[in-house]
């Protein structure tokens, strides 16, 4: 049996400590609602199946996390029943953050953000349930805007624009009910009277 690694939150290094609760304050109910067990994502035995963690064929209950080493990304995720919980966050080595991900029951919930190394936001989008939900942004590396996109109820909806990275328009379309009216950037523009929608791939 692989011994796992046990810590209270007071010995954890201090940029595991601040990647927990340096963005965002934690409150008594989520501190409370995830184990107290801290491993290394170093650990052998970790299995990811169907969206459940394992460790040791066990359904990890608790704190996985990455210390910098060799250049590798900084990562804190919390974990119940091997289901993704809570607020999930990597850095780069330099600590610059690089993901801000939260989860309920395995599910992600609320506010996704991503950034390049740089430190520009490459993307930033809300989600119930796993499915976008309203606005749904990203960015080039440059700063210069890619995508905006309106999601409701994990489906398309409303104004949909889409750039290069000088700018220029590669798409401007709208949905309205399932139906796509306007340049989707793969064909012409076409009237809100037209028999057939518009084909575009998602994200």
């Amino acid at each position: 049996m692989v011994s796992r690694v046990r810590l209270r939150i007071e010995a954890l290094p201090g940029m595991i400590l601040f990647l927990l609760i340096g963005c965002t304050s934690v409150s008594p109910t989520e501190e409370l609602s995830i184990p107290d067990e801290w491993v290394s994502q170093d650990q052998s035995g970790w299995v990811e199946s169907q969206g459940i963690l394992f460790l040791e064929g066990t359904p990890f209950s608790g704190w996985k996390y990455a210390i910098e080493e060799q250049n590798d990304t900084l990562y804190l995720g919390g974990f119940v029943d091997g289901l993704a919980e809570w607020r999930h966050v990597s850095k780069y080595p330099d600590g610059q953050l690089s993901e801000i991900r939260h989860f309920k029951n395995g599910r992600q919930e609320g506010l996704g953000q991503e950034w390049y190394e740089n430190g520009q936001k490459a993307f930033e989008a809300n989600f119930i349930q796993d499915h976008y939900e309203g606005s749904v942004r990203t960015w080039y590396e440059n700063g210069q805007p890619h995508e905006q996109f309106q999601y409701q109820n994990g489906k398309e909806e409303g104004r949909q624009q889409r750039w290069d990275g000088k700018g220029n328009v590669l798409a401007n379309y709208e949905v309205r009910e399932g139906r796509k009216y306007g340049f989707s950037g793969t064909k012409h523009c076409t009237s809100p009277w037209a028999v057939d929608s518009l084909d575009m791939g998602g994200l």
